[in-house]
């Protein structure tokens, strides 16, 4: 009866055999405290062997929080890719542990910018992590960025959105990227799945997707965020205007 109580997990009893020597008397205490670590040493076996390649994003700081997923990539032996945003991040990252077990960089603009002044020197693979939004305002000056970094080696593009998409396959004839999709380029089935497939050569699946969805979009040409910030809402409006209250004249925001 107390191994039996599964209601609040994902798991169902469907049998169960037990083998009892003797006068045995356990309280329902331990009991209870059995079937938790049970179901938890099977979930985590279910989990860390669900999943292909793994994706980590997370600002390096050195304040050692790297530490459970240095344990977690070492007992899966994957390759883990990393996203940095600032120069800061990836100073850090070329002093941390870390830097051996990541085999791809997504570089955000200011960490790009950084890592072709020269100053850096790594046979990790380089890749640009494409803004979020990109106004047509702005595709002229991103194709020359494009460019620049094509000319520097830097044959991978990390894209979050579908109009970036677009533009990259205009590209394909002069510069022909890996094209790599964000979460934030929703494959949420099959469909959505091959439809992407025919434009890029790896997608990152959604964070929404539960253990189902997963094992059903799942592949080797898939990666999974495992550990990071996830910003709650990106735009590229001003959020002070949009309220009515622009505050572009004062200091203090």
């Amino acid at each position: 009866k107390q191994l039996n109580k599964l209601g609040n997990t994902h798991f169902v009893l469907a049998d169960m055999e037990v083998s009892i020597q003797g006068n045995a008397f356990l309280p329902n205490g331990i009991l209870n405290a059995l079937r938790r670590e049970a179901l938890e040493k099977l979930e985590d076996a279910i989990i860390h062997n669900m999943f292909p390649e793994i994706c980590l994003r997370k600002p390096i700081d050195n304040t050692g929080s790297q530490e459970e997923v240095l344990k977690y990539e070492e007992k899966r032996n994957t390759n883990l890719t990393i996203l940095l945003k600032t120069k800061e991040q990836l100073d850090s990252l070329f002093t941390h542990e870390l830097l051996g077990k990541i085999h791809l960089m997504y570089l955000e603009d200011e960490a790009m910018d950084a890592y072709l002044s020269g100053e850096y020197a790594t046979d990790i693979q380089i890749a640009y992590a494409m803004p979020y939004i990109l106004r047509n305002k702005d595709i002229a000056r991103m194709k020359k960025y494009l460019e620049k970094m094509f000319h520097a080696g830097i044959f991978h593009v990390l894209v979050r959105n579908v109009e970036e998409l677009a533009m990259l396959k205009q590209l394909q004839a002069t510069y022909p990227f890996t094209v790599i999709t964000d979460a934030s380029v929703y494959c949420w089935n099959l469909e959505a799945k091959r439809a992407l497939q025919s434009y890029v050569q790896q997608i990152t699946l959604p964070i929404e997707l539960n253990a189902k969805e997963h094992r059903v979009l799942r592949s080797q040409c898939t990666e999974q965020i495992i550990y990071g910030y996830i910003p709650l809402m990106v735009t590229a409006n001003c959020i002070y205007k949009t309220n009515a209250v622009c505050q572009s004249s004062k200091q203090d925001k």
